[in-house]
């Protein structure tokens, strides 16, 4: 059985984009998504090494998917961070609009700064 699986897979990987009834044959889905694409990952039956192979074609041992969870995890820290960084930038681009606009408008017009009431 062995032998047959591996010329299935081989088939498969030679083709790129496969049908999830033909990775069905060689492999069993999994509750794992491919890294590179987001799309469901089968573990390959014969797991010597263990195998993953997404429907798109990409394929990863054990050791190569930890290795793309952990840069996909990387790039969408670096993302939140950009994210936070651009809310700041366009709020106080904004912010200086609206003055710009206000001044435009009423030059002698400032903020009303608030007292709190001391106690």
């Amino acid at each position: 059985m062995r032998g047959l699986s591996i010329k299935h897979e081989v088939r498969i990987a030679a083709h790129g984009v496969s049908m999830p009834e033909k990775l069905d044959v060689v492999g069993e889905r999994s509750a794992l998504t491919c890294p590179d694409c987001g799309g469901a990952l089968w573990r390959m039956r014969d797991d010597r090494p263990l195998r993953y192979r997404c429907h798109k074609g990409h394929a990863f041992t054990g050791l190569s998917l930890e290795e793309g969870y952990e840069n996909r995890a990387e790039e969408a820290m670096w993302a939140a961070i950009r994210a936070v960084h651009e809310r700041v930038t366009i709020a106080k681009e904004r912010m200086r609009w609206a003055e710009r606009a206000r001044n435009a408008v009423r030059p002698d017009w400032r903020p009303r700064v608030s007292k709190k009431p001391s106690i």
